[in-house]
């Protein structure tokens, strides 16, 4: 079965390890820094001064973060590891260590970024080579001499070993035989209306080829198809989306969605769905989904629309679909910092020509 690499565009601010995608917003701190918190000052009654309000989520002492064991992803140019855990109430950030090793080896040597700081509760780390990873986290609050902290998290491992170039369910072979003998032969006018594909099938030419991928989003025991496209001989490029996304219920095959004219759709680190669209040059929007049983349920929106009574554009987020709110506009800095968090990070994923 012949393989492809479908490239799916990143648009991250991140660092490097090892070559390859790093975690975003890295910070270095020396190993041995003082990270002692200053002590508080009684006052003349021998009561603890404060300038917060009491009940202040300043007061709320930091609870140690819970970091779940890494998943495996293929990222850009390597297989990288993603790591998340629940906010901190009150956290200003989080530092992280990072230990590894080759596979084969048994004992791990702390990474080339010992200490790594973050403000989200998500961080990746990657490898072109068969690498296990080990971190702990923790959180913190404040700058300089008074940065307070909580203990560190207990271990948790990820490794860049697997296959992930598996082989693929075979449910979906019927469709993904049709889709097939359009591309070849041209689509009849019954085939188009069977299989209710993207429009992009139809229009590609030969620079443009197609794959299909298949993968349990949901984690329900059934896995999903992908359907794909990737510029031909384009190896080194952002390239890559997905046009059509198909589940299996009460044993029929069932479309999720199908890509517009204007859409793109990825897969995060995090396993949500993003669709990316453009409504002008100077508009577009970022929708996130999580997929659950057959359905998008949108979690979180970005998106540029002219503010109510002017032609000026302005940024918003929202809880609801692109367009549906603009109660809550944002800065252009707040925009950018929320689609390059780590957990939208778009994957790239391997699988196999439509067309053989």
């Amino acid at each position: 079965m012949k393989r492809l690499k479908v490239m799916l565009a990143i648009g991250m601010a991140a660092s490097m390890l090892m070559g390859c995608t790093g975690v975003e917003e890295t910070i270095d701190i020396e190993a041995g820094a003082d990270t002692s918190v200053e002590a508080t000052e009684p006052d003349a009654a021998g009561e603890e001064t404060s300038s917060e309000e009491p009940g202040d989520i300043s007061d709320v002492a930091l609870t140690v973060p819970v970091v779940k064991d890494g998943v495996t992803v293929l990222g850009y140019d390597c297989v990288d590891v993603y790591f998340e855990w629940d906010e901190v109430q009150g956290a200003d950030g989080y530092e992280v260590t990072t230990d590894m090793k080759a596979s084969s080896e048994t004992e791990y040597r702390e990474g080339e970024t010992r200490v790594a700081e973050v403000t989200e509760p998500a961080f990746f780390t990657g490898a072109q080579d068969e690498f296990d990873f080990r971190i702990k986290v923790r959180s913190f609050k404040g700058e300089g001499s008074s940065r307070e902290y909580s203990d560190w998290s207990e271990p948790a491992t990820g490794t860049t070993k697997g296959d992930l170039r598996r082989e693929w369910d075979h449910s979906y072979d019927e469709l993904i035989n049709s889709v097939a003998d359009g591309l070849k032969n041209g689509f009849t006018d019954e085939q188009k209306s069977k299989l209710d594909i993207s429009e992009v099938f139809y229009s590609g030419d030969d620079t443009i080829g197609f794959g299909y991928y298949t993968k349990d989003l949901d984690g329900d025991g059934t896995e999903e198809l992908l359907l794909c496209g990737y510029l031909i001989g384009f190896v080194d490029g952002i390239q890559g989306v997905i046009y059509d996304m198909y589940t299996i219920q009460d044993g029929k095959i069932v479309q999720v969605f199908n890509a517009a004219q204007r859409d793109q759709y990825y897969l995060c680190y995090n396993g949500m769905i993003a669709c990316e669209e453009s409504v002008g040059a100077d508009y577009s929007t970022y929708a996130f989904y999580k997929y659950n049983k057959g359905k998008l349920d949108i979690v979180e929106s970005l998106f540029m629309a002219e503010k109510d009574g002017t032609d000026q554009p302005g940024y918003y987020r929202s809880d609801k679909k692109p367009n549906e709110d603009k109660s809550n506009e944002i800065t252009f800095e707040e925009y950018e910092k929320i689609r390059n968090q780590a957990k939208y990070q778009y994957q790239t994923f391997s699988g196999s020509d439509i067309v053989k």
